[in-house]
């Protein structure tokens, strides 16, 4: 628990949220969308390494239960804050988030096999790693099929 509290240095997300919040507007639904996946991110590490490490999980269910959960949370702040609401119902916006969020699931768990199985990197590190590489399908899908704009 003490790992994981240290992960969670307060100083150092303050920092980070107030730099991100200071770069130009020309920007802001990329900034808020690194904002929201910065918060999303975090939580997903946090829950990675206490059900993986704290409690000792098979890292692919850990993997699973932190993932699904950020996912959750990043979609009530994408639909708030982020994308603007509009392009589907209601209900089929969070049928497309759900299968994008599928997708990035299934990419999320091949990549952490792939790194800790096949290339025997660390748990954290792939974790980190397949984070930063299903960002960038995870934008463009919510942006471009999920959320209006």
């Amino acid at each position: 628990m003490k790992k994981l509290l240290e992960l969670l240095n307060i100083d150092i997300f303050k920092k980070y949220f107030d730099f991100l919040l200071h770069i130009s507007k020309e920007n802001s639904q990329i900034i808020k969308f690194i904002i929201a996946g910065g918060t999303g991110a975090v939580l997903e590490i946090a829950l990675f390494i206490l059900f993986n490490e704290t409690f000792g999980i098979h890292y692919l269910i850990s993997n699973l239960v932190a993932i699904t959960t950020a996912i959750y949370v990043n979609y009530l702040i994408s639909q708030k804050w982020v994308f603007e609401s509009g392009r589907y119902s209601k209900g089929m916006e969070l049928v497309a988030f759900v299968g994008i969020s599928i997708l990035i699931i299934g990419l999320n768990q091949l990549v952490m096999w792939a790194f800790v199985d096949g290339l025997d990197i660390n748990e954290r590190i792939s974790k980190v790693t397949s984070i930063c590489i299903v960002a960038v399908v995870n934008f463009f899908g919510k942006k471009y099929l999920v959320f209006k704009n």
